[in-house]
């Protein structure tokens, strides 16, 4: 989902104090300083949050999406307020099922590895020596074992693909661990 962020609060009132996620301000810094300079910034869990928060607070408002100002009954200020970068989301639903959907167009991995030079080429090349795309590949060290990272990955297709089954074949081969998180259908991006 393309995020377009929306300044929301209590139309008329003075605002005092300005309430988000660290990533929308992060966004939306240069605005803020050129709009707001002078009004103090409160980091909350998420913008849903900053928008309840708002709601209670005179002078109160937050930067969050249209629908959670129509939710906490906050007017919209400003929309939509400039970003320095582009602002994209991705959801998922989640259940149960067989974690490889039939029409999956992407599956997601985890992955750990030997902390060994050339472990991460090792576990790449399987990847582009079958065409296989990696779409993301993110990593996060190891609670309690700083030196070790965990890797989330994103390939295009799913087991159920010849090329994808051969390359998960030969990255198992010298992974510590490779779980499948799921397969997916991927949607159209859409805007918020």
């Amino acid at each position: 989902m393309r995020v377009h962020l929306a300044l929301i609060g209590h139309k008329g009132e003075p605002i005092h104090a300005i309430y988000s996620h660290f990533a929308p301000f992060r966004h939306c810094d240069s605005w803020l300083n050129e709009h707001y300079s002078g009004v103090e910034r409160f980091e909350v869990d998420s913008t849903g949050e900053a928008a309840r928060v708002a709601a209670q607070k005179t002078g109160g408002a937050a930067i969050g999406n249209k629908q959670a100002a129509k939710l906490y009954g906050l007017d919209i200020l400003e929309f939509p307020i400039a970003q320095d970068v582009e602002n994209v989301t991705r959801f998922f639903v989640l259940g149960h099922g067989d974690g490889n959907a039939a029409s999956g167009k992407k599956t997601s991995l985890v992955v750990s590895l030997h902390n060994i030079p050339g472990s991460l080429f090792s576990f790449l090349k399987p990847f582009k020596d079958t065409g296989i795309d990696l779409s993301r590949i993110v990593s996060r060290p190891v609670a309690g074992h700083p030196s070790d990272c965990v890797f989330f990955v994103d390939i295009a297709g799913t087991e159920k693909e010849d090329a994808v089954r051969k390359a998960l074949e030969a990255v198992r081969q010298t992974s510590i661990r490779i779980k499948i998180v799921g397969a997916y259908p991927v949607l159209p991006r859409f805007d918020s």
